[in-house]
């Protein structure tokens, strides 16, 4: 009489079928995980981004419904008509910083776009804010004292002028200024990673006759 043996463990083939299931088992979580560590990063290099040109943009805004105050009204408004925008890439205002009256260098603030020719455009830069000068119409930038960068063309470039101005009468005695700031900028090693902010500002202390 012959005995079958019952077998015992897996055939060959049966291995080879566990091993591809694991394998695409695998390979399926590796490509999650490196999508998820790619939507990560693709996240982060926004947010940073997006953190500077909100700061620089804000920086901008404030000093920009600041332009024309003046802090002591019993005397004349020294600097009730300083706010030029006619310099394609350049604001220039003033306003009253100590609240004195008193004037002075100080009180001149400015704004600068300066192409450094970087990115694949060739017109990313960097803007430089002027924080002391005897020379109003100064927009030398950092040829000269009292300009600083405040954002880094190593890390971030800022493409265009970021400073649109209109302007319009609401009455014979009465001039509204607005200014749109458009600050545009990509991340440097990244610069398919970009972001655009508009915001408009109107001139608190227009002109009034």
């Amino acid at each position: 009489m012959k005995y079958h043996r019952q077998q015992d463990g897996l055939t060959l083939i049966e291995m080879m079928i566990a091993i591809l299931i694991g394998l695409i088992i695998m390979a399926s979580t590796i490509g999650i995980f490196i999508t998820s560590i790619k939507a990560n990063s693709d996240t982060l290099k926004m947010t940073r981004l997006n953190q500077e040109l909100q700061a620089v943009t804000t920086l901008m805004s404030r000093d920009l419904r600041r332009a024309g105050y003046w802090g002591t009204p019993a005397t004349a408004n020294a600097y009730a008509a300083e706010t030029d925008t006619s310099i394609a890439n350049c604001i220039l205002l003033a306003y009253d910083i100590g609240s004195d009256g008193a004037g002075g260098a100080d009180d001149f603030v400015g704004y600068l776009w300066v192409d450094d020719g970087l990115g694949g455009s060739g017109d990313g830069g960097h803007i430089e804010m002027r924080v002391s000068t005897t020379d109003f119409d100064d927009c030398s930038g950092l040829d000269v004292d009292g300009w600083t960068e405040i954002t880094d063309s190593s890390v971030v470039l800022i493409s265009n002028p970021p400073l649109f101005t209109s302007s319009s009468e609401a009455s014979a005695s009465t001039t509204v200024t607005t200014v749109e700031l458009n600050v545009f900028g990509v991340l440097r090693e990244d610069e398919d990673v970009s972001r655009r902010i508009i915001e408009t500002v109107r001139l608190r202390n227009d002109i009034v006759n």
